[in-house]
Order: C-alpha cells, then structure tokens, then sequence
C-alpha cells in the first residue's frame, strides 16, 4: 500500500522520517485536488499489484502494416468485455500524421500548444478530455503534431503521457513509428511484447534484420519479440523467400505470416473500419486472430 504523506513545509528531520517511513509520495498543504487524484493514480498499483502490459508494433519499413495491425491488436483485446475494453488503450506515437486516428476518420482537435509547453498539466482528468474512443470501449489516444519531437518539452510530454495510462490501463498498445525519437528507444526497453512487421522484399528485410538486432541488443532475451511477414502470397514460398530463408536471415524461428488481401484492406480503409469489420472470415483476419490468440491471449501476463 503506497504512502502518500500530507503537511506543511518540512524540516530535514522530518523528511528523513518520511525516508525512513518509505513514503512514496508527499503533496503539500493546503492540498490541491488534482494533485491528490495524480499522487494516488501513479502509486496506485491495483488490488492485485498487477502490472500494465505494453504491447508495441514496429514497421520493419514505411507501408509495412504496422498501423493496421496496432489497431487489430487492440480491438482484439477489447472485444474480450465491456470490462476488458475499459482497460485497454491504443496510444499512437506518430505525431506526424496521426496514422492511428487517421485510419479511423477520427481526429483530435485538443490544441496541445499549452500542454506541451508545460507537461505537469497533462493529469487523468485531462486525460478523458483529449482520449478518442472506439464503438467497443477502446479508448485511443492520437495527435497530430510534426513538430513534437523538436519541441523543448516533446519528449517530457510523451512520456508523461505513456506514465498515466500506464497506470489507468491494463493493457496498453502502443503504434511506434521506426524513426529516431527521444523517446524510441525508452518505449523498446519497456515494451512487454513486440510486434516487428516487415514485407517480402530485400528492403524490408534487411530493416527488419537490423531493427530485430537493435532491440536483441537493448533487451538480449527480455522481452518477446513476433516477426510478422506482412502482404504475402497465398503461395508465399513463391515469393523469393522460404520460411526456412527468413528464419536464415533473423536467426529467429516460428516468424509469422499475415495473408495478402488488397481488396480487404482497401475496402476498410475507404470505409475507416478494421478489416475484422468487413469480413471476418477472410484469410487475413483469420491469420491475424490465429497470431493474436498465441501472442497475446496465450501469453502469461
């Protein structure tokens, strides 16, 4: 049980008391309200103690299909219950073009230019204010914002974002775009799951391959890691690459392979739905749920 201490100035003795005491928090008289529902949202660990899971997909390179697959994932877990939709999130880190939000025709019109400038404001009352949501319950957050990353107070907004539904969601997906942001690598290290979406061409091989390395060197055998050989064939072994060539060129077994389906994904996009929601008895989605049960419902939280 996290203790969170309340008082007036205090001297060097009595801060060593609350040292002593390991408190995990101390606000200042007279309490502001806000203050208190933060202090309490970010060392409230939940009944059970149990930890928030991030789940994060990468393109191997642009076009890749991450974005849809983020999206999926998400709605996947959430159509579990009316309980398991409240508890979990979609946070898109594209803040060039708001990939996420934009495949949905859904978009953000918060104007973030005072809230950027001063993170602390971002709180969990905030946070409803400038979520999205989903028919289902998802809640997602999504802005777009090109010039975040360059900004003075970016990365302390990003990761004050990720800090507070970390700790409001049990489970988190996160859309990461593969481009060097101060808060990349940060999201890799802390990343539960990782979901590496490549293409059959050499180019998008040979990113993945180098994006696989990277986060094997970042975490060694840490974290989970799917590759994920997007667009393929119905006969895929035609498509230059064996299955045994790609386990070749990832030193990695068991990669995963999502079906190609033009006029499906096509079809969602113009109608801004999941491709679940056009046919769910196409192969694609069939592959996808085949991959999301193993990945993710069988997986040991």
């Amino acid at each position: 049980m996290p203790l969170i201490a309340v008082s007036g100035e205090l001297t060097s003795e009595q801060t060593r008391v609350l040292v002593r005491m390991n408190a995990s928090d101390w606000l200042h008289k007279p309490l502001d309200a806000k203050e208190l529902l933060n202090a309490v949202t970010f060392h409230d660990t939940g009944s059970q103690g149990t930890k928030s899971r991030i789940i994060t997909f990468i393109a191997a390179s642009g076009g890749a299909g991450a974005t849809t697959l983020a999206l999926s994932a998400a709605e996947h877990l959430a159509s579990k219950s009316a309980e398991r939709a409240a508890s979990t999130c979609l946070v898109d880190l594209d803040f060039q073009s708001a990939n996420c939000g934009a495949y949905l025709n859904q978009f953000n019109q918060f104007d973030l230019a005072g809230i950027i400038g001063q993170p602390d404001r971002l709180d969990v009352e905030l946070m409803d204010v400038i979520k999205l949501s989903r028919p289902s319950g998802l809640t997602l957050y999504s802005f777009e914002r090109p010039q975040l990353p360059f900004e003075p107070h970016g990365a302390d907004f990003v990761f004050r974002l990720l800090d507070l539904v970390a700790y409001r969601f049990d489970d988190i997906v996160i859309d990461l775009p593969n481009i060097e942001t101060p808060w990349h690598d940060s999201v890799l290290r802390t990343s539960d799951e990782i979901f590496i979406v490549f293409e059959l061409n050499v180019a998008s091989l040979r990113q993945g391959k180098r994006l696989y390395k990277k986060i094997r060197e970042l975490r060694g055998n840490g974290v989970s890691i799917t590759l994920v050989a997007n667009k393929h064939k119905r006969k895929w072994f035609g498509n230059h690459f064996s299955r045994s060539e790609l386990e070749k060129i990832f030193k990695a077994p068991h990669i995963k392979s999502l079906a190609l389906d033009n006029a499906l994904l096509t079809d969602a996009l113009n109608r801004a739905i999941l491709p679940s929601e056009v046919d769910g008895r196409a192969r694609f989605n069939k592959d996808l749920k085949r991959m999301f049960k193993e990945r993710l419902d069988n997986a040991q939280r």
